[in-house]
């Protein structure tokens, strides 16, 4: 008798203790996500300056933006770092987040390059495991909605200091804390292509409204006021891959670049590009006619690992054409070199005329002329040299253009292919 009452107290203890477990897990599962937005800079810290937008104010518009879409939302608690052009230390940024227990602290900013030749969205986040992952699962809708907005995505990144931690102040402050974060560089100011995206209070309130719905399909919300539901959204690639736990230091591993094709009636060159990069993304590649002396300016390159482009080339002293390619850190590594001379024009022993690359008979000519006028009486030899000069260069312009008129666009070889590589 008594075991069979012990038994059934047993069994009642269990209802009961399960009971309690679950409703801890159904009250934790409807705790009020908290975001923490971060203005970033404020006060005496200006942030960048450009196209007449102060970062500190940007910044300030976007977070207000933000917090006012993302609390049409249920189930969420919205706090601002700063309300007003405050000057705030970074410690004191993640001491607030860790004071209202917040789950994630977005520092909001926008970016400008030392060349200014840089576009896009960036992230950086944590390297901690945990963090890295939350952060990240952020990060990643974050970067695709800016992309459908119009402004293409950099990446999103990790960085160390020396010390093996995290480089960025509020990125390591929060860590600490033991709270995600991440930086968000929503463009770049100095980039003429991206200042729509920021150069007036319209634009700044639809990033703001962009990174609330952001933060809403990451943490599942749904809001009756705007009518949207991502209870069930599904968050894809929210863990980077081992490697990425640190920053890439190594450059792309290969840049193999092809000629596929010249039109001789343009001067058309079409080009094929692809890169090995297994650490990082690519961003920018820019390229060469005179071996790596000279590039051209940086040409967006984003996440693809092959790009097809265009340029117009022409025989020169300098032939050498080459592609540089960079990865997400700014890391480069260089194409194999072509001889244009020899691949597109056939000239095989050209000599150099001023800036000009000439065929060995144009040469020939030019020396026979010379060699012509110092035989003549001095009082003749100016003017009739520049009598034969003159007309020496008309007749080989109407040899050129008659010559490029009757020659027909031709693929390039395997070949041509082999030849230029081993050049």
């Amino acid at each position: 008798m008594q075991k069979k009452l012990f038994k059934r107290l047993f069994l009642v203890l269990l209802l009961v203790l399960g009971f309690c477990i679950q409703f801890d897990v159904i009250a934790e599962a409807k705790r009020d996500v908290v975001i923490v937005i971060d203005p970033g800079h404020g006060g005496t810290n200006m942030g960048a300056r450009h196209n007449g937008v102060i970062e500190k104010e940007a910044t300030m518009k976007v977070a207000i933006a933000m917090k006012e879409e993302l609390e049409k939302y249920k189930g969420v608690v919205v706090y601002l770092t700063r309300n007003g052009d405050d000057s705030m230390e970074l410690l004191e940024r993640a001491e607030f987040a860790r004071d209202v227990k917040a789950d994630i602290v977005l520092s909001l900013h926008f970016n400008m390059s030392e060349a200014h030749d840089l576009h896009g969205s960036e992230m950086w986040i944590s390297s901690t495991g945990g963090l890295k992952q939350e952060a990240e699962k952020f990060a990643t809708i974050e970067q695709m909605l800016l992309k459908e907005y119009g402004i293409e995505k950099r990446g999103c990144f990790t960085r160390l200091n020396d010390l093996g931690t995290d480089y960025y102040g509020i990125i390591r402050e929060s860590a600490n804390f033991q709270i995600p974060a991440v930086i968000v560089e929503h463009c770049y100011l100095d980039r003429p292509e991206e200042y729509a995206f920021y150069d007036t209070d319209a634009a700044l309130d639809r990033l703001g409204r962009i990174d609330a719905t952001a933060v809403a399909m990451a943490y599942r919300l749904s809001s009756e006021e705007l009518g949207v539901d991502y209870s069930r959204h599904y968050v894809s690639n929210t863990k980077l891959p081992d490697n990425l736990l640190k920053e890439d230091i190594t450059a792309p591993e290969t840049v193999n670049l092809q000629i596929v094709d010249f039109d001789e009636n343009n001067n058309q060159m079409k080009l094929h590009l692809s890169v090995s990069e297994a650490e990082s993304t690519m961003t920018y590649y820019q390229y060469s006619f005179n071996g790596g002396k000279t590039f051209s300016d940086k040409i967006p390159f984003y996440t693809e690992k092959e790009i097809d482009f265009s340029t117009s080339a022409y025989p020169t002293a300098n032939s050498g054409f080459m592609v540089r390619a960079y990865n997400a850190y700014g890391l480069y590594t260089d194409s194999e070199i072509y001889d244009l001379n020899l691949v597109l024009f056939d000239i095989k022993e050209p000599a150099i005329r001023g800036d000009f690359m000439v065929p060995g008979f144009i040469t020939d000519v030019l020396d026979e002329i010379e060699a012509f006028a110092e035989e003549l009486p001095p009082e003749v030899k100016t003017a009739a040299t520049a009598v034969l000069i003159i007309g020496s260069v008309f007749g080989l312009i109407t040899m050129i253009t008659l010559f490029i008129q009757n020659r027909s666009k031709h693929k390039i070889s395997e070949d041509f292919q082999s030849k230029a590589k081993g050049a």
